[in-house]
């Protein structure tokens, strides 16, 4: 686990904070992942997150990273990731 935390920006204009560091092989279009995240705006306004800040629960997403599968919002995950790789 990483405690450094390492921040970027992607094409797409998306900031991303890694907080902890994945485990396993680095993912690669059309493999499935799951992930937590924290999603909030540019002023740090809390939106939503797959982890619940009271109990520690967390409900990961689950998505293949496939640019040729555009369903609903997984769409904007699999660009975030694919732009990740």
């Amino acid at each position: 686990m990483s405690s450094v935390f390492r921040y970027r920006k992607l094409d797409s204009g998306v900031k991303l904070e890694d907080v902890v560091d994945g485990e396993g092989p680095v993912a690669r279009e059309g493999d499935l992942v799951q992930f937590n995240y924290v999603c909030r705006r540019a002023n740090g306004y809390f939106v939503h997150s797959t982890v619940n800040q009271f109990s520690g629960e967390s409900k990961p997403v689950t998505l293949r990273l496939d640019v040729q599968e555009v369903l609903g919002q997984d769409f904007s995950w699999q660009l975030t990731f694919l732009q990740m790789i």
